[in-house]
């Protein structure tokens, strides 16, 4: 009996037998190295050959209720690997094949009357001249082949064929070393994958855009306490968070010393983006600036003897007092992020591509300092933007943006003695967004700020001073509305795609799909077409579109402008005005003929907002954060203000309209355009705004103002993952 169950364990399949009580695969006979994750999908699909197995099924089956992994790549991961061993393809499957996306099938010839273990090692073990005749045995075919002996007048003495095998030890430990060192050269290197995720913190308040740091017992994270973010610490394994003192109003964290006894901090303020590093004592909170170094980011060196500090497309270091400060290398771009490999022997970091579009992570090695791209023949062209290293220095966890969302990715550590370079490997992502990865420095924690992303869609109350819902509240925002106030566009949030309906909501019609995604779209004059800005993924190229407001097909236009700023329309819908990618000046495209001209005294504009008569043209200008007003007219230009976010034109044409939510104290405020007079409407304290370019607002037909309030949340989460 107990046999008779041993055999029902056991199936074979081509050269293969899997024996499904042990976890062992066989090939000829010869075991074969297989992990856990793929023989259990490898018995699940041999329990019924030739019938579909579901993603569904296999969810079920090999994970218990409660378990919170990413399935669907656990999954894929998974098969590919089983694949692997079987030598087995996807596109030319013999063994496992996948149906339409909805799970896999069996499709080989299985028997599953074959010899237990004992029996097929002693097939495989069995000496040439005793061959096995048991029918069972006989089904797993063992082939030995012999190679032909010289025969001699006289054989070798047992001293002679001795000392020919001490000969033979040396080649045959020197044929060892090389299959080792080809296997190790040759083997694919071990790929991550989530094994548990804790949340952490439930207060839905965490900053969005930080470095969450860790001495290994705890992690420190920003948090909001009305209407401030103030520095936070708690338990590596969750508790509640205890506020840090820092005698500091508005700060962020750039990075820990190495001994855990001190943070670099940055200084907040709101004129420059360059801001005073301090450096602050954990316990006892006093704080000490480091001179007048001010900087975009900021880390401590491997030894914490001196700074590595990022400012106007250089590296520099000084010491810990702000002194002897030198450039050690130049950036193609401005550097938000560093950090080095806990080795000391690498620094990588977040840099800003030069066109102002995107970024990319570098890398470079303390004494000559060149910079290499990292990954710059990756097929994955996604923005990295935060970065951590492991304790050991051989992973590289970063964000990315993607169609989907911001996901978490791993990259192995490269080493001249693997063939190929590491890939970078999808950790985690969707439905959440997952940022700001940082790694424990006890084990194999990863610590990630999670996000959901909702909005809704608010319109201003004069009479009452409240927000109502605008258009019954969607997740939407970039509104744009046809001259005659009775149709509307806008993008979804966060999905960006673009949609049109009347402005009571109904006939509404979706234009785009993804993987495009949307921004700023702008009626025609007519209201017959609508044009906007679109990528197919973050850091691709920005270019403009135009689509009939009925739907269809939507046209790429000039594609050698727009790479920055928005598009606007000509007073008579002939037209578009565009940003020059290269001369930073507004042109007119011309959509009929095709052509290009410069529009007079438009140098150093961008995001070009038209008035409703199509008559002005309220543009910002990048390196100084000014707003100018353009009479398209009479070519004058003059300054209007500044510190202005989402300008936005009055139907007369009298006032403009804007947000300073990045200012301290945030408010909605309008400027008369005929001699400059800011006026504040209404404060927006304790307003939680996002949108799909962080703080969006715009203006109703009627004039009241429109927002986006903030409906989701961040926290902190501990992410347990294994590299297999």
């Amino acid at each position: 009996m107990g046999e008779t169950a041993n055999r029902q364990q056991l199936v074979r399949f081509g050269p293969y037998c899997a024996n499904r009580q042990t976890g062992e695969l066989y090939k000829f006979g010869t075991r074969l190295k297989i992990q856990d994750r793929p023989f259990e999908i490898l018995s699940i699909l041999l329990e019924s050959p030739g019938e579909l197995v579901t993603r569904e099924d296999l969810r079920t089956r090999l994970w218990p209720d409660g378990t919170f992994v990413d399935f669907d790549n656990n999954i894929s991961t998974a098969v590919h690997k089983l694949r692997s061993v079987l030598s087995d393809s996807a596109d030319a499957p013999r063994y496992i094949e996948t149906v339409g996306g909805r799970g896999y099938r069996f499709i080989g010839t299985v028997e599953s009357d074959v010899p237990a273990d004992s029996e097929l090692a002693a097939s495989v073990q069995a000496p040439a001249n005793k061959p096995e005749t048991d029918s069972t045995s006989a089904r797993v075919v063992s082939v030995i082949v012999k190679k032909p002996v010289a025969l001699t007048t006289a054989p070798a003495s047992v001293e002679t064929r001795s000392r020919r095998w001490w000969l033979l030890i040396p080649a045959l430990v020197l044929l060892g070393l090389i299959a080792a060192a080809a296997w190790i050269y040759f083997t694919p290197p071990a790929e991550p994958r989530v094994v548990k995720i804790v949340q952490l913190t439930r207060s839905g308040t965490l900053h969005p855009n930080q470095n969450v740091v860790t001495d290994g017992p705890r992690i420190y994270f920003l948090d909001r306490t009305g209407r401030n973010f103030v520095l936070k610490s708690m338990a590596a394994g969750g508790g509640s968070p205890t506020p840090v003192q820092i005698g500091l109003p508005h700060y962020d964290v750039q990075d820990i010393s190495h001994d855990n006894s001190e943070l670099l901090l940055r200084e907040l303020t709101e004129e420059h983006e360059l801001r005073q590093l301090w450096i602050a004592d954990i316990v006892g909170g006093s704080a000490r600036r480091v001179g007048d170094v001010v900087a975009m980011g900021a880390t401590f060196s491997p030894d914490g003897q001196s700074l590595l500090y990022s400012q106007d497309g250089k590296v520099l270091t000084c010491d810990r007092q702000g002194g002897n400060a030198r450039v050690l290398f130049e950036t193609p771009g401005e550097v938000t992020r560093m950090r080095w490999a806990p080795a000391g022997d690498v620094l990588r970091m977040v840099i800003i591509n030069s066109s102002g579009v995107g970024t990319a992570l570098w890398e470079t090695r303390p004494g000559d300092w060149k910079l290499r791209r990292v990954l710059s023949d990756r097929a994955m062209q996604d923005e990295p933007w935060t970065l951590s290293w492991s304790a050991d220095s051989q992973w590289l966890a970063f964000s990315a943006v993607t169609p989907s969302g911001r996901e978490i990715w791993m990259l192995g550590r490269d080493h001249w003695w693997k063939h190929a370079p590491p890939r970078p490997t999808r950790l985690i992502g969707g439905p959440i967004d997952f940022d700001l990865p940082t790694f424990n420095k006890n084990d194999n924690t990863l610590y990630a700020v999670g996000s959901h992303r909702r909005g809704q869609l608010l319109r201003y109350d004069d009479a009452s001073h409240n927000f109502v819902p605008y258009l019954g509240g969607p997740s939407v925002d970039q509104l744009d509305f046809t001259h005659d106030g009775q149709w509307v566009t806008y993008v979804t949030y966060p999905e960006h795609i673009l949609w049109r309906s009347r402005v009571d909501g109904t006939d509404a019609q979706k234009l785009t799909e993804a993987p495009m995604r949307a921004f700023v779209p702008k009626w025609s004059p007519d209201g017959q077409s609508i044009a906007f800005r679109a990528n197919f993924a973050a850091g691709k190229p920005w270019q403009t579109y135009v689509i009939s407001s009925k739907g269809g097909v939507a046209q790429l236009v000039a594609s050698e402008l727009s790479n920055v700023g928005g598009p606007g329309w000509t007073a008579d819908g002939h037209g578009l005005i565009l940003v020059g990618e290269h001369d930073e000046s507004l042109r007119i495209f011309d959509l009929h003929s095709g052509s290009s001209k410069f529009i007079p005294n438009s140098q150093h504009m961008s995001d070009p907002v038209v008035s409703p008569s199509g008559r002005y043209l309220l543009s910002g200008n990048p390196d100084d954060n000014r707003i100018d007003v353009l009479d398209l007219q009479t070519g004058q230009r003059r300054h209007l203000a500044d510190q202005v976010d989402y300008p936005a034109w009055s139907r007369d044409e009298k006032f403009v309209y804007f947000n300073r939510f990045s200012a301290w104290s945030p408010a909605m405020y309008r400027i008369r355009v005929a001699d400059g007079v800011v006026e504040k409407l209404f404060d927006l304290d304790g307003f939680a705004a996002t949108g799909s370019w962080s703080t969006w607002s715009a203006l109703a037909p009627d004039g009241s103002v429109l927002l986006l309030r903030d409906l989701g949340g961040t926290d902190l989460y501990a992410i347990q993952w294994e590299a297999h």
